[in-house]
């Protein structure tokens, strides 16, 4: 029945995993490790393995980064302190768009108080 909605789904889907690619082989060729973007692809997909068979977790605490540390150890990069540098810059992005969104609520909220107020 909803066609359009799920091809709007899969395309946003598709969208945030080439992103999160595009995020690995940034952060990984920042760093001096040579990968390509189908390794950052494989790396990202792995992670997102991890991620969902840790999804009972509250905020996933850990289990990203674990999946950080094993795939790129899939790479071959076996210093840890990358896949550390790796994990906390993937938090800080999200720790950014969190705060980005509680920037937008509060805003909205103060705006739509103000409406009602008059």
């Amino acid at each position: 029945e909803h066609r359009r909605q799920l091809v709007v789904a899969y395309f946003l889907s598709l969208l945030h995993w080439l992103v999160g690619t595009m995020e690995f082989f940034i952060i990984l060729n920042a760093l001096g490790i040579e990968c390509s973007y189908v390794d950052a692809f494989l790396v990202e997909m792995g992670v997102m393995v991890f991620k969902s068979i840790g999804g009972f977790i509250p905020g996933q605490i850990g289990i990203e980064e674990y999946g950080n540390k094993v795939m790129l150890g899939m790479l071959s990069v076996a210093n840890p302190a990358i896949w550390i540098v790796v994990s906390i810059l993937r938090r800080a992005r999200q720790l950014a768009w969190i705060l980005i969104s509680l920037i937008f609520v509060l805003t909205f909220m103060k705006i739509k108080q103000w409406k009602f107020s008059l």
